[in-house]
């Protein structure tokens, strides 16, 4: 078994900036602080346990295939008899489908169990540090600061990740994660009633996550070269995801490569208070301005579905030997790389009285007003569905099932053509408006963030102190 181990060190310094008989000789005007944290862990994932096609399974022969301990028969879905010695034919095999199996590993564990044949258990590594800096600055009696500065910096090599869900021991994928934050105040008491503290803020972090160079998940690197309906739409040449059926599949899933995810938000915050004999008032204001930048989570590189469907007429019985044959039950592929370019503003303000009434009671009462606009996306790329804009004259058919001498089947409800039964619930080409009722946001008049703002929002508040028995 793997042992996880996680060697964390650090320091820090601080004290007060001066020079001796120059600056600060007192040494109460100006102060620093840093501290320096470093992680090195040593992280094993569980193991796993995958069943992945065999040198004899590659070359066609199924002879020796089993499930739960039983055999399996492949089938030619030709003739719909099983192939002789459970035997496909070498002239049968599929380039591309050969190919896809051959990016997965070759086993490692045969005869130990029959729900498996491959183990594998990943040992990744990570660098974490952390950096914090602060300085306070006694500008005068009636001035004061503060400013942060925070740093984190995490590299990564993982077997999967954002957008990713992989754990068969093909390639790792390099994620330099990270994030800054800068913040400071100023506090000035302008009279002895009167104050003011003014703070700043800035943070920013990053997410992104994609195959290393070397990677077999890459084309170039793995031998994949199944042409895609979409090329432009990868533009990393990341390998298709594979899905199957088999006990305890090697299913890829890889999606909107290279991954990108960075989230800056600045803030603004000031606060006044004003005492007034028995009453402490307080103003403020707080602005909040933010960008999320995110890959859609999309199959760009595409997705191919292997796994067994005896309505499929292509289907064999078995997932890797559909794949051999070059049969698959379902593709898709996105026609696009997207990325969302998110906004949003915040803007609030309050007013409030401390009014002590007697030497025992106090009430508090004030409003807030918010200004929570709706976030959109500066490139107008969100869509939603509008019942208003929904047109049942422009809607699509599906095929429907039906039964040809007892067989069940699909037909076309606009025509009357009988098709295979795999076609029940997909959507008749050329029948009806495949947008009926999306719309987008920012185009023709639709509200950038899908929604009008609610615009300024009042929040009252009320409160009583009382001490019972009180003077």
């Amino acid at each position: 078994r793997g042992r996880n181990r996680n060697r964390t060190q650090g320091f820090n310094v601080g004290g007060p900036v001066y020079i001796p008989g120059k600056f600060n000789t007192t040494k109460d005007k100006l102060f620093f602080f840093t501290n320096f944290e470093f992680q090195r862990p040593r992280v094993f994932d569980n193991l796993t346990n995958k069943t992945v096609p065999t040198a004899a399974e590659l070359a066609g022969n199924f002879s020796g295939t089993q499930e739960n301990g039983k055999p399996v028969t492949i089938k030619d879905p030709t003739t719909g008899q099983p192939f002789a010695g459970n035997q496909i034919p070498s002239a049968r095999i599929n380039k591309y489908g050969l190919e896809l199996l051959k990016v997965l590993p070759q086993p490692n564990r045969i005869g130990v169990d029959t729900a498996y044949n491959y183990q594998y258990e990943f040992e990744g590594s990570r660098k974490i540090d952390d950096m914090i800096f602060r300085g306070d600055w006694n500008i005068s009696t009636n001035w004061k600061a503060f400013a942060r500065f925070v740093k984190q910096k995490r590299i990564s090599i993982q077997h999967a990740g954002l957008n990713v869900n992989n754990a068969i021991g093909i390639s790792p994928f390099y994620a330099p994660a990270g994030g800054i934050a800068g913040s400071g105040t100023l506090t000035t008491i302008i009279t002895p009633t009167l104050t003011n503290e003014f703070s700043y803020g800035n943070t920013r972090n990053w997410l992104p996550n994609e195959p290393q160079s070397d990677s077999k998940y890459l084309r170039a690197n793995s031998g994949v070269t199944l042409p895609m309906l979409y090329p432009g739409a990868d533009a990393l040449g990341v390998i298709p995801n594979l899905t199957w059926d088999v006990p305890n599949s090697p299913t890829i899933y890889i999606a909107g490569m290279p991954y990108d995810n960075e989230n800056p938000s600045v803030n603004w915050t000031d606060n006044v208070a004003k005492v007034a004999g028995a009453h402490t008032l307080k103003f403020g204001l707080f602005i909040d301005t933010s960008f999320k930048r995110q890959t859609g989570t999309i199959v760009n590189n595409g997705r191919i579905d292997f796994t067994r469907d005896g309505s499929n007429p292509g289907d064999t019985g078995w997932a890797f030997s559909n794949a051999l044959l070059g049969n698959y039950k379902t593709f898709e592929q996105s026609n696009t790389y997207r990325k969302g370019y998110y906004r949003y503003q915040t803007y609030e303000w309050y007013a409030q009285d401390n009014w002590r009434v007697r030497s025992n009671v106090s009430l508090d009462f004030g409003v807030r007003f918010s200004l929570i606009n709706p976030w959109y996306d500066e490139k107008n790329q969100v869509s939603s569905l509008r019942l208003a804009n929904y047109d049942k004259a422009k809607r699509e058919s599906l095929y429907q099932p039906t039964l040809v001498n007892g067989a069940r089947r699909a037909i076309n409800p606009l025509t009357g053509e009988i098709g295979p039964a795999a076609l029940v619930g997909a959507i008749v080409p050329g029948s009806g408006e495949p947008f009926n009722g999306m719309v987008v946001g920012g185009v023709g008049g639709v509200e950038r963030g899908m929604i009008a703002s609610p615009g300024v929002v009042i929040g009252p508040r009320l409160g009583v102190a009382w001490t019972p028995g009180g003077a």
